[in-house]
């Protein structure tokens, strides 16, 4: 299916482009949408990173022998989670 629009269909619809563009922009010509995606970015990475040090502060492990059962299943779960995470990492760069 060929678009046959003429040209004055064709500048209609670049003007209605550009000035969606336009309205996107601040006055110093970067988008709104650029801060809001590095806000998210950060403040994501911020609550991924603090949930462990949170869990860990409130559950108080520390190194006795009443402790150490809990901090084995723990040491565990990181461990078969960075394992896993480099394994998923790898097979991914074995299909590229």
């Amino acid at each position: 299916m060929e678009d046959t629009a003429t040209p004055e269909e064709m500048a209609r619809r670049r003007e209605r482009l550009h000035k969606i563009w336009d309205e996107d922009e601040d006055e110093d010509g970067v988008g709104s949408a650029d801060w809001s995606v590095w806000l998210y970015a950060l403040s994501s990475t911020l609550a991924i990173s603090l949930a462990p040090f949170v869990i860990l502060f409130f559950l108080g492990v520390d190194n006795s022998e009443a402790n150490q059962g809990r901090l084995k299943v723990l040491l565990a779960f990181a461990s078969g989670g960075l394992l896993g995470d480099a394994f998923l990492h790898l097979v991914t760069m074995i299909s590229i």
